[in-house]
């Protein structure tokens, strides 16, 4: 679970790992997390577990005694800012054109120790999916990868929105997008069935997206359902979040700021008029999503 808070820039969250223990002789687990962030704490079966911190690896003193365990991590600080996402990784704290707060994250390059501790190595997934939990003011929403599973609400005047997924999931394509968004449900008659399609849109752009983002995302999986076969996660649904920055292929839940418009930014990058033919943005992430 996370707590971005968009006034002060920082973040606290709790990082609950399941493991397995591949053998018993060795007791240290390493943990990644990016400074200026900070683990506070860590605990297991409730109790408090000492670590290690050499710059911005922890290793955490686990009991390897069990086949199967796991573990809570709780952190905080400042997560290191992206200025020019996605291009340089980091959380992006952004506002829509009404001033309203606007956040993500863009986390290719540097990974996703940029804003929770982790095993940042990019061919290591967790087996059985993943869970996110995002807090935020009751007049926001939150969205993350998979399906949301549980709304909560608190007295003091906070929302969380739990989402997960099921499938395996590389540690960069976890994100979590944070503003005025509304919803805008397809289903689409894939090769494995019925594939549900959510656009989530920032609230005033609801008419164009309807208008552009059916159709385009529609042709898209046309297009790689034929030539490469079923899209790879029915299991988990599949999202276009409007974000603050051009995109990024989040497994699930897509980042998509090229503007409702065709080519890249209005521009063709093959220069062959070919590209101003269909949305660069959402047949390239989408097309990530298979590899």
């Amino acid at each position: 679970e996370i707590w971005p808070d968009p006034v002060t820039k920082k973040i606290s969250g709790i990082n609950q790992i399941t493991y397995k223990v591949l053998d018993k002789r060795y007791c240290l687990m390493q943990l990644d997390l990016a400074k200026p962030l900070k683990i506070d704490s860590v605990y297991q079966r409730n109790k408090k577990l000492l670590f290690d911190n050499i710059y911005n690896f922890y290793y955490v003193h686990i009991d390897s005694k069990r086949k199967t365990d796991s573990i809570k991590v709780f952190y905080s600080g400042t997560p290191k800012e992206s200025l020019n996402p996605p291009w340089d990784g980091g959380t992006v704290w952004s506002t829509d054109s009404l001033g309203r707060p606007w956040v993500s994250v863009a986390c290719q390059y540097p990974g996703a120790s940029v804003w929770f501790p982790c095993k940042n190595a990019l061919y290591d997934e967790p087996d059985n999916g993943a869970s996110l939990a995002i807090r935020v003011a009751d007049t926001l929403v939150a969205v993350a990868n998979g399906h949301l599973i549980e709304k909560s609400r608190h007295t003091d005047n906070t929302i969380t929105f739990k989402w997960q997924v099921i499938h395996p999931i590389n540690h960069y394509g976890i994100a979590y997008y944070i503003g005025k968004y509304t919803p805008l449900h397809y289903s689409y008659n894939g090769e494995k069935g019925p594939l549900p399609i959510d656009f989530w849109i920032l609230d005033y752009h609801s008419g164009r997206a309807e208008h552009h983002l059916i159709p385009e995302t529609v042709q898209a999986l046309n297009s790689l359902e034929r030539w490469f076969g079923p899209y790879p996660f029915y299991e988990d649904g599949c999202k276009i979040v409007e974000s603050p920055y051009i995109g990024m292929e989040h497994q699930s839940a897509i980042a998509y700021g090229n503007k409702y418009q065709n080519g890249y930014n209005g521009i063709d990058l093959s220069t062959s008029g070919v590209g101003m033919l269909f949305d660069f943005i959402i047949i390239h992430e989408s097309g990530h999503e298979y590899w």
